[in-house]
């Protein structure tokens, strides 16, 4: 398994899922549900900081792409 993640769905699943995720950065299961089936396909970029950092406490980083950044 790669430790570079490439879409939304792979950092909420490595993170526990949408209500760990939902948890993490205090907002509703639903936005974080919508986050892998919106049409930008992206993390919001606002909470890059804090998931970025659990990432990398796993040994796991997320492409730019995943937060909408070079996109």
């Amino acid at each position: 398994m790669s430790n570079i993640l490439t879409n939304p769905k792979e950092v909420i699943d490595e993170l526990g899922g949408y209500n760990a995720v939902a948890a993490m950065v205090g907002v509703g299961y639903t936005a974080v549900f919508e986050w892998p089936r919106s049409t930008h396909n992206r993390i919001p970029p606002k909470f890059y900081k804090i998931l970025s950092d659990e990432l990398r406490s796993r040994g796991k980083e997320a492409l730019p792409s995943v937060w909408g950044f070079g996109a």
